[in-house]
């Protein structure tokens, strides 16, 4: 018995189905078992912008360290930002912190340390990775929720977070007067027109969410400062509006009284930090020092110093003079503001100590009134929404002046599926060739031994040896 590549050949055909089964099922098998034992991983690049990562330190001149990316805190937080379960110690385990070195400076390091020179690099790009588990999304999730979660730490440690404070919206519906309703808002108003103020930069940012910017938030603001507020004092005081015009005055009178107490407590603490000035400038006029500098019989050699504004050469310290002046420009400010307090509680118990013309509907400006008291309250509600909205999108821009994502979160594979696919056709491809190769030959070796033929003998396999089946080898 006799094959030669055309019998093999033809056998493969003939079990070609037989074959692509084979093929099919171990691709399948394949899958089903990568499927089984595959996992994920997801990295990020983020880069530190600000020089003083380069340096090895943080903005608050502290040592730098990267490794706050996993610190408990931020964890936690993204661990309750996930709507899967995922431990602390889980992801800790997991991420991994590589700092990327550019190739000039480890060429440059190997050459500092071949002439014995000590060489440190403070690399500011790193490459955050996460190996996750049997989900992608999660491990990707997982990743995007810990950046996240550091960029607000980064911010609320390290940068300003822009905040403001709301208004009580029930204002109205408690034991207030009309007056301190009114100096409650106009209080309130003017607090978050001066913090609103504070974040306005020279590129002024605007808010994707609500398209405004501070200045916008401010003129709303300011309009019910300056033209709402004005409008509903106006009216109590013509009409004389009150709930209860003895406690009223009684309140009033009380507030002149600590006012007066706290204005002649603040006088004296900046009467005598003017004193402590007096006699420190009396002391100091013949030693030289920062502010003056005495030789040769009263010529003052004095050194004026150029680029004031430059960094390196800016004064941290202060001195003793400069605190003495600090705190007299404190004391008379408040000295001040009491005064000023005092006097208007007088003109308000002046006020409301005379009877409203009687040209006045009393009824009517009381309507008027909490009508405004409310819409302005409701317009209050609406703005803090948006103020809020807008702070957010802040504290969120804040953060990428200094700290930015060189890539999106990707993800990949820790098993390579593709080879375990390969592997699994060609193992599958072979082994159904053997079986098919092997059932042909059993059968055309049944066949001869069948027929008193042997391996000498000739024979044309296409026209005289039929196609045999199982039940024939039988046979």
């Amino acid at each position: 018995m006799r094959l030669t590549v055309w019998d093999l050949i033809r056998y493969l055909y003939k079990h070609k189905f037989f074959i692509m089964i084979c093929v099919v099922c171990s691709f399948i098998l394949s899958k089903l078992y990568v499927d089984k034992i595959q996992t994920y991983s997801a990295e990020v690049v983020i880069r530190y912008k600000d020089g003083c990562v380069s340096n090895g330190y943080s903005l608050d001149g502290s040592k730098f360290d990267v490794n706050e990316i996993v610190s408990p805190k931020v964890i936690a937080n993204a661990n309750k930002d996930l709507s899967f379960n995922v431990t602390d110690d889980g992801i800790r385990a997991n991420t991994k912190i590589i700092p990327i070195v550019p190739s000039s400076e480890e060429k440059l390091k190997e050459s500092k340390q071949k002439l014995g020179e000590e060489y440190e690099y403070h690399p500011n790009v790193f490459k955050i990775l996460y190996k996750g588990n049997h989900s992608y999304y999660e491990t990707r999730d997982t990743l995007d929720k810990l950046i996240d979660n550091y960029f607000k730490y980064y911010n609320e440690k390290y940068l300003y977070l822009a905040s403001v404070s709301e208004v009580d919206y029930d204002l109205n519906k408690q034991d207030y007067d009309y007056l301190e309703q009114a100096e409650i808002l106009q209080s309130n108003i003017d607090s978050t027109i001066s913090i609103l103020e504070s974040y306005v930069g020279n590129n002024e940012y605007r808010s994707p969410a609500t398209g405004l910017t501070f200045n916008d938030l401010i003129n709303e603001f300011t309009y019910l400062s300056e033209f709402k507020l004005p409008l509903i004092f106006s009216r109590i005081y013509t009409a004389r509006l009150t709930l209860d015009k003895d406690l009223l005055i009684n309140k009033y009178t009380e507030r002149k009284e600590q006012s007066g107490l706290m204005n002649k407590n603040n006088s004296e603490k900046a009467t005598l930090a003017e004193d402590r000035m007096k006699a420190y400038v009396k002391a100091n006029v013949d030693v030289p020092n920062s502010y003056n500098s005495n030789k040769n019989n009263g010529d003052d050699d004095i050194t004026i110093i150029q680029d004031v504004h430059d960094d390196e050469r800016r004064i941290s310290s202060q001195t003793t003079y400069d605190t003495l002046i600090k705190n007299y420009v404190t004391d008379s400010t408040a000295a001040n503001d009491n005064s000023i307090d005092l006097k208007q509680c007088e003109d308000i118990i002046k006020i409301f100590s005379s009877p409203a013309d009687k040209s006045v509907d009393y009824a009517e400006y009381e309507k008027l009134v909490k009508n405004d008291i409310s819409d302005t309250l409701e317009k209050l509600k609406n703005l803090y929404t948006t103020a809020f909205e807008l702070i957010d999108d802040y504290n969120a821009y804040v953060p990428s002046k200094h700290i930015e994502s060189l890539t999106g979160i990707r993800y990949y594979e820790n098993v390579y599926s593709s080879l375990y696919y390969l592997i699994a056709v060609i193992i599958g491809f072979v082994l159904s060739c053997i079986i098919a190769l092997a059932i042909e030959i059993m059968r055309r070796y049944a066949y001869f031994s069948k027929n008193g033929k042997n391996d000498g003998e000739t024979l044309e396999p296409s026209s005289v040896i039929p196609d045999i089946s199982t039940d024939d080898i039988t046979d």
